[in-house]
């Protein structure tokens, strides 16, 4: 069910219509990234350990060509798992920082020719003159702009199919998730201890 909540959701259909279809892909290589990071701090083996670590290295590394913004979410992730799983644990903290640190390296690796050339030739960016992105950063500097017209900026195409009023209160609705999903998470780590203590 949060597989197909999580690929089905308006985010992906918003992103397809926009064709940042690279972004799609981001998105379902994401949750691997986790599943291949934990299990290379959790496995004990060391040949298992270091096929997790290439992996959760090279997904690194497509993301960083697919989505690089995306990794400032699995940071966040990762320190929340730092701190309710991994402290605490000697031998789990010396993996925790060795797994990360490894594996952004292949990654970085992996991208050398994107910053590689930058350090010997310098160029400056081009100016993108696309009225959608320029709105947004007028949007997000102005003084007079509401919240709500901030958050509902970048995502039309869910106002194809609802009033604007009810899209609005979707939106304040939506702000509610992440918040659900940090109390999970702080509560998470005592119910786990207790539940390991009744098995012992």
């Amino acid at each position: 069910i949060s597989a197909l909540i999580y690929s089905s959701n308006v985010l992906m259909g918003d992103r397809i219509s926009a064709g940042h279809l690279r972004y799609n892909l981001a998105h379902g290589l994401f949750p691997l990234l986790f599943l291949f990071t934990f299990k290379a701090i959790e496995e004990k083996n060391d040949k298992v350990r270091q096929l997790f670590l290439l992996a959760s290295g090279l997904i690194i590394g497509i993301l960083v060509w697919l989505m690089p913004h995306l990794l400032s979410l699995y940071l966040i992730v990762m320190g929340f798992y730092f701190i309710l799983f991994v402290v605490g644990d000697k031998r789990r903290v010396i993996n925790f920082f060795t797994i990360n640190i490894i594996s952004v390296l292949i990654g970085i690796f992996l991208n050398i020719h994107v910053w590689l050339p930058a350090l010997f030739f310098k160029e400056a960016l081009a100016h993108i003159a696309d009225p959608q992105y320029t709105t947004s950063y007028v949007y997000q500097t102005s003084y007079a702009i509401k919240f709500i017209d901030l958050i509902t900026l970048a995502s039309g195409f869910e106002q194809q199919f609802i009033k604007k009023t009810i899209y609005e209160n979707l939106i304040l609705l939506k702000l509610l998730l992440p918040i659900l999903a940090v109390i999970g998470l702080i509560f998470s780590n005592p119910v786990t201890f207790l539940v390991q203590n009744k098995a012992v």
